[in-house]
């Protein structure tokens, strides 16, 4: 059975250790239902910008070694995956919080206001030709700071992309100082045999 999961939470909070353990749970299931070895990607969509970030993409590329993942770098079009990778594949796509930035800031100076809603359809496009996904996400709402319009504006393009992810997911998972909150799916959860670490 493919699932489409989507892992949210603050950052640095064990979001893509969870991801992995998921995606590499329904890899194994997927395997097993299509009776061959189907392909693990993680697709990484942070560009950096400075030494911390060179950091983070550092201890995700060690903690990830040996699992089993191809790395597929993507940090625009996100759509484009579905022409270059194998359909029956499972995919982990690190992160939605990225990908919009990366989409709304583009190269240059300019600002693209309408990145949300293209980086939905994409997503949408992505979930059409691959149906084990599991999207990660950065919970950036809880603050009641006052921010400049092209950060509200941001803030508001994330949620509508983390509430149709969320929507279209079978499993809703959110990461809260390392406890981890079922919000959809406990049967497929039940299913993966990771219910448990998920409670």
């Amino acid at each position: 059975m493919a699932l489409r999961v989507f892992i949210t939470g603050g950052c640095k909070n064990g979001k893509t250790g969870r991801a992995e353990e998921l995606a590499q749970a329904i890899q194994r299931q997927d395997s097993l239902r299509l009776q061959r070895e189907v392909p693990l990607y993680y697709v990484a969509t942070m560009v950096s910008s400075n030494s911390e970030d060179d950091d983070r993409i550092s201890q995700h590329q060690k903690n990830r070694a040996g699992l089993g993942f191809t790395t597929v770098e993507v940090t625009h079009d996100i759509h484009r995956l579905g022409g270059q990778l194998d359909r029956d594949g499972v995919i982990l796509l690190d992160s939605l919080t990225a990908l919009l930035l990366n989409e709304m800031l583009g190269t240059g100076s300019t600002v693209k206001p309408e990145a949300p809603n293209k980086v939905l359809s994409d997503l949408l496009a992505l979930a059409d030709d691959f149906q084990s996904i599991v999207f990660v996400s950065d919970y950036i709402y809880s603050d009641a700071q006052l921010y400049d319009e092209l950060t509200r504006s941001y803030r508001r393009g994330l949620a509508l992309l983390d509430r149709q992810m969320a929507a279209l997911s079978d499993i809703v998972v959110e990461a809260c100082f390392a406890n981890y909150i079922n919000h959809k799916g406990a049967d497929a959860l039940e299913s993966l045999q990771l219910a448990s670490v998920f409670d």
